[in-house]
């Protein structure tokens, strides 16, 4: 996977427990998607089972020591952080209250 520019790779290549761990995710969503048809309209709690499906499937690995797998615990962190993100309505906060000082202290 390479993000190219006129020929020039612009961003490294994934390690392939990156490329796991979104494969992973992917797999997650597209499972709940069929499952309550594609085409169906997202529900609220099919967003709550999708967030908890997703934070299920990240943290099936087990936690990363970040002395010796620094990039999956990272990815980890940051994955949980957004999932969190969604479960406690950060987002619709800050949509209604768009302040700098918001989004610094909301996230």
């Amino acid at each position: 996977m390479y993000i190219k520019n006129a020929g020039v790779d612009a961003l490294l290549q994934l390690n392939d427990n990156f490329k796991g761990i979104f494969d992973d995710c992917s797999a997650t969503i597209k499972c709940i998607a069929e499952g309550d048809g594609e085409d169906a309209p997202v529900t609220q709690d099919q967003e709550d089972r999708t967030i908890k499906s997703l934070w299920k499937q990240l943290t099936s690995y087990g936690f990363f020591d970040p002395d010796e797998r620094f990039e999956e615990d990272w990815l980890q962190q940051t994955l949980l952080e957004v999932l969190n993100w969604y479960r406690y309505d950060t987002f619709q906060l800050l949509s209604e209250d768009p302040s700098e000082m918001d989004f610094i202290v909301r996230v």
